[in-house]
This record gives structure tokens, sequence and C-alpha cells, in this order.
């Protein structure tokens, strides 16, 4: 049987290029260890052999910032007044700027990257590093596919990306698929032939929220970054799986017309939204796909048929349900509530919304860590 191979990529913070396999979440499990226990729970799927996971990274490309520290952060200051999304905030983001200048060595700066989600900022403001990024994952994805389908031209391919590697995917396909992906000998490599991945997954999908494209024509219509059965769709099917809770994807959210996908091709797109907790991390990869509302419809698309049907889909939703009851976590989903974005919010808003969410989670994990030691 042909093997299919799932490429994904991470979202912000710093990660390890194997962090697939490598790096344990919120459960104390890697990636790839979630997937596959939650795989295993459904018999009709068969064995995981035939799947592959591959670590597509780009924190080596975000890093080499360090190097380029007041550079980088000249052009943020620079740059980001005059970026729509940002004119509202801009006190706050001199005073960010302001804060990063002040950061000595490189461990200070790593972890200013990642508590202040610089990384998103500057990947969003500054076009140097868009397309850095985009490059460097590009060649990956490119080489990853070339490979297998050389060993295998049966081979199959699907894309997941969390929180920013959605907004990364978004732009790396499109360039993938369009005008290529710069090489080291100055060529530009596209995917050949009728490609088209099985499925592509969001999830926490900030692919909206950090488009520079203002309008749903652009960003949407005139886009082949679409799922559907026509030469024009890059995949089969696209997932886009957000939390109610979760700050990211709430932002400027990723919400196409009625008029983006012929009508033939409405069930090839896949809008989810979550609300249950199963830890205090919501925003982890695997808090998300341990809800079978996650999951399953992300296994079924990499089948590329109802290998889970809904009978089984409903108990696994009721199962979960019972193992993750509306009074856990009752507190932090109160306060989480109340950090909600609406359509009206701004950047700053956004980014001051993610940064207090990931400050409650770690206060709340503190509270519960304190606890059961007063208890042992």
């Amino acid at each position: 049987m042909a093997k299919h191979h799932l490429l994904c990529v991470h979202g912000v913070g710093l990660h390890a290029n194997d962090w697939v396999t490598s790096e344990e979440q919120d459960d104390g499990l890697t990636f790839k260890d979630r997937f596959e226990a939650c795989w295993a729970e459904y018999s009709t799927l068969g064995a995981i052999d035939d799947l592959e996971l591959h670590s597509i990274h780009y924190d080596d490309a975000i890093v080499r910032i360090l190097d380029n520290w007041d550079d980088m952060l000249k052009q943020f200051s620079m740059l980001a007044p005059r970026t729509p999304l940002m004119k509202s905030g801009a006190d706050f983001f001199k005073e960010l700027h302001e804060k990063a200048l002040e950061t000595k060595g490189e461990n200070n700066r790593k972890q200013f990257l990642r508590n202040h989600v610089m990384d998103l900022l500057l990947f969003y403001t500054i076009p140097s590093v868009t397309d850095a990024v985009i490059t460097y994952v590009g060649r990956q994805c490119i080489d990853i596919i070339n490979r297998e389908r050389k060993e295998d031209k049966e081979a199959t391919f699907s894309v997941l990306g969390h929180s920013l590697g959605t907004s990364v995917i978004e732009k790396t396909l499109k360039a993938m698929f369009n005008e290529g992906i710069g090489q080291q000998n100055g060529s530009k490599d596209t995917l050949e032939g009728d490609f088209k991945f099985q499925s592509i997954s969001l999830i926490a999908n900030a692919s909206s929220t950090l488009a520079r494209a203002n309008d749903e024509e652009s960003f949407y219509i005139n886009s082949n970054f679409k799922p559907g059965g026509d030469s024009g769709a890059i995949c089969q099917t696209l997932i886009n799986l957000n939390h109610k809770l979760d700050p990211v994807g709430q932002f400027r959210p990723f919400r196409p017309p009625s008029q983006w996908l012929h009508p033939d091709d409405g069930h090839c797109y896949v809008p989810i939204e979550l609300s249950r907790l199963s830890s205090t991390d919501i925003h982890s990869i695997n808090h998300y796909l341990r809800d079978p509302r996650a999951h399953i419809p992300l296994f079924n698309s990499l089948k590329g048929y109802t290998a889970i049907t809904k009978d089984v889909f409903e108990d696994a939703k009721q199962q979960f349900d019972a193992q993750t009851p509306l009074s856990h976590y009752k507190s932090m989903a109160t306060a989480l509530e109340k950090l909600r974005i609406g359509d009206t919010s701004t950047m700053k808003d956004f980014i001051q919304s993610i940064t207090a969410a990931l400050e409650l989670a770690r206060n709340y994990k503190k509270d519960v860590q304190g606890l059961l030691g007063e208890l042992s």
C-alpha cells in the first residue's frame, strides 16, 4: 500500500527540528505519541504503518533574527506604525519595541521572542522575515515530496499546521503552487504536474489573522488555497479547527465567503470549533488533538473517505464529554471567556489577549501544583 505523508508545521515559540517526535506537549506526550494513541482507538483505520509524520520547522530562520536583533527591531519600529492593523496600538508596539531593545544575551532574547509573541509580530510585519520563513519551509516540503515520490509514485501527502504555522502553511503553499520557492542556485521550484494535497488542517488558525490582503476577493476567491475536486484547488479537504476559548483564531478569523467554493465542493471544507477544556494549556496542539471533534475529521480526511462512521463519532464525543465535564477548569474557562476577541478588536487587543491567556495558564498550573504539594 502507498504511504501517506503528513507534513507538520509547528506554531509560535521555540521548537526542535524534530519537534513531532521529541517535544512533550501539555499531556506529557509528543505530538506523534498523542496522534498514534488517538488513531489506535479506532480499529477501522487499520495500522498506522502506512502513515508517516514529518517535522517541518522554521525556528532556524526565526532564531537568525537574534544575530541581527537591533536591525530587525529597527525595521519593526519603522514598519509597525505603517501597518493598518497596528496603527491604533502605536504606543503599545513602541513600548514593546523598547522592551525588546533592552534584552541582552541570546537566551534572554529567545525568551522575549516566546513570551511576547514577537516571532508572530516579526513574521507579520517584516517582509524579509516572512520571505525567509516561506523559503525555509518550502524547501523542506518540496524536498520531502520529491524524495518520497521518487521512491513511490503512488505516495500521497497532507499538511497540518498549528498557530503561526497555519499562516506559514498558507503563504508557503501559495508560493509552492504559483511563483515557486527560491533555491540556493537561484532557481525557483514549484510542485510539478497535477499535484494536490489530500488534506490541509489548520489548527488554531491564524492564516487569515496574519494575511496581508485585507479583502475577501484576493485572499479567498482569487486564491488556489482552497479544497475541492477541480484543478484550481490545492487540496481535497481543508479543515479549519479552532477553540472558542483560545484567542488564536478569533481575531480576523478564517471565514470564507459563500462564493469561495463551487457548490459541489462545499463538503470539502470542514470548519470545527471546540469548546471543552481538558488542560490548562488551551493552545497546546495535543489539547486540540485529544478531542474527537478534532481528530476524527482529521483521520477521515487523511484516509480520503469516512473510515470512522457517524455512530462511532457520536460515541467518541459522548465519552470525551463525560471525561471533561464543564465543571473542570471552570474558573479558567470564565477568565478565558473574558479575553475573547471581537470583530472590532485590534492587533494590540489580539497580542494582549494571547499573552494574558499564556500567563493565565501558567498561573493556574502553579496554583494546582501548589495545592497538590500542600496535600502530599
